[in-house]
């Protein structure tokens, strides 16, 4: 692939001024300040005085962490290692040493990863999709397919291979080259240096990806994003750089095959009937009634033990699931479980991860994807797999969630597929009398736009205009806009109440 010209022009700048500043994602630590814990595997940028040229490195133990000419500290084992910088000026020698500790600790787990741009707008990808050995390594808007997929294979030396999980050949700099300007392709493993990584931290959070390859010369992948292309090159790094070198390294939570694919209308045209625990759940009917919606559904509603602050407290939310899919396992299994599960663990057959977040006034529910992304339904708005700060959704822990900050935990939730199938308009029955859901007509009021429209016991009506999220109580007299809170509560204790005559029938 060709890179633009402007991308080459900086690139010549960059080196230059990597030859006369000190690197944006160094450190300078003073040698009486304490010990540097690092991880097997992980770089450092040490800088010792305010020009490195002419400074002379050196490590106490080079198989426990080795250092480059320029200051860049690889660690490679556990044990405990001193680094020492001199430089000579006007015949005097200065000096500066900083202590390390390095954990056996791998930066990287077991497990499939993500690795997005600063800006999380594209992704490490195998171009093609291809197989091949060369085929480029490109930054391709996430999607959440196998080619953007990889393992982190860790040798004795501390350094990775980065491996596709679609391909199973491992990330390589072209040729191993230590310059700057260098394809990044795919190529079968061999151990060559550039195909061993190490990783940075920047003070972002995010990650500098090293290769061993340019131990000499400060070279990283990098991409010319930012620059209009796609592609993936080594780039030496400088302050007008940053962004472009570092990346979001997120692992994927594993599935088991049980997942289904993301469907943004699910539920089909009468998706706004239907809350995030339905989505869940895949419950759209009542398991009685399949022509009857199941609407706006909430924890404790099939086993009729609904209670006051249900949306606000977690213990109460869980116990509340965990009794509706026991009564549902005894009216139609066995086989139906809810249950708390690890992060990283699979779920058992039949069953799929789902997660539960809570904030001051409500709940909310993710599920994961046959892709391994996530998603999630709010009230009656489509399904979507974007957080709030509209990235993909990784991993719902670590997503931007708004004011769901309480990550309350991951459970396997065996789904009961139960999907609305009436065609037409639909009507609930509730308290003897008809409750129509219109969905009204251009030429009619409220301009086109779908309401739902509920006669009270009290004779007024609640119409909830959907598209709005907006709710009206109204009488002979006038209508009045209530909060959304109000209006989901008259909703909830409706359906409630309507379920609870399904079963027991009226009460006098």
């Amino acid at each position: 692939m060709k890179i633009k010209s402007v991308f080459s022009t900086f690139l010549m700048f960059a080196i230059l001024l990597s030859c006369l500043f000190v690197s944006p994602f160094s450190v300078d630590v003073q040698g009486s300040a304490g010990t540097i814990q690092l991880l097997k595997g992980e770089s450092i940028m040490l800088s010792a005085f305010s020009n490195y040229a002419g400074v002379f490195w050196t490590s106490s133990d080079s198989s426990t962490a080795s250092v480059t000419d320029y200051g860049l500290v690889t660690a490679h084992t556990q044990g405990n290692v001193t680094i020492t910088a001199c430089i000579q000026s006007a015949g005097n020698t200065q000096s500066r040493s900083w202590s390390l500790t390095i954990s056996n600790t791998p930066i990287f787990s077991p497990g499939t990863y993500i690795i997005e741009d600063s800006s999380r707008t594209y992704a490490l990808s195998v171009e093609g999709p291809s197989f091949s050995n060369g085929a480029e390594i490109i930054a391709s808007p996430l999607n959440g397919e196998n080619y953007q997929k990889w393992n982190f294979i860790q040798s004795s030396d501390g350094y990775y291979r980065i491996s596709s999980l679609y391909s199973g050949r491992c990330v390589r700099v072209l040729n191993d080259s230590p310059y700057s300007d260098s394809n990044i392709i795919q190529y079968q493993s061999n151990g060559s240096a550039g195909m061993k990584w190490s990783f940075l931290r920047a003070a972002s959070g995010n990650h500098i990806i090293i290769p061993q390859s340019s131990d000499f010369s400060y070279v990283v992948m990098g991409t010319t994003i930012g620059f209009g292309g796609t592609d993936v090159k080594t780039i030496a790094p400088s302050s007008a750089s940053e962004g472009s070198c570092e990346w979001v390294i997120s692992r994927c939570l594993p599935t088991n095959g049980e997942e289904t694919a993301f469907d943004r209308y699910w539920g089909g045209e009468n998706y706004s009937l239907f809350n995030c625990f339905q989505y869940v759940l895949n419950c759209q009917s009542r398991p009685w009634n399949p022509s009857s919606p199941f609407v706006f559904m909430q924890p404790g509603d099939y086993s009729h033990t609904s209670v006051a602050g249900y949306n606000t407290n977690p213990s109460l939310i869980v116990n509340a699931v965990e009794r509706d899919v026991s009564f549902f396992d005894t009216d139609y299994g066995p086989g139906y479980i809810f249950e708390p599960i690890g992060r990283y663990d699979e779920c058992p057959e039949g069953s799929i991860k789902v997660a539960l977040v809570i904030s001051s006034d409500d709940y909310h529910w993710y599920k994961q994807d046959s892709d391994g992304l996530w998603s999630h339904k709010q009230g009656q708005l489509p399904v979507s797999r974007y957080d709030i700060s509209g990235h993909l959704i990784i991993d719902p822990q670590t997503a931007e969630r708004g004011g769901y900050q309480t990550f309350v935990g991951y459970f396997a939730l065996t789904p009961w597929n139960i999907i609305y199938s009436a065609e037409g308009s639909m009507s609930s029955q509730i308290s003897g009398e008809l409750y129509y859901t219109m969905f009204v007509l251009p030429s009619e009021s409220y301009c086109g736009r779908p309401v739902f429209i509920y006669k009270l016991e009290d004779g007024s009506r609640l119409r909830w205009e959907t598209d709005r999220g907006c709710f009206y109580r109204v009488t002979e007299e006038k209508e009045t806009l209530i909060s959304t809170a109000e209006g989901n509560e008259i909703l909830h204790r409706l359906y409630e109440k309507e379920m609870f005559e399904k079963s027991f029938g009226k009460t006098k």
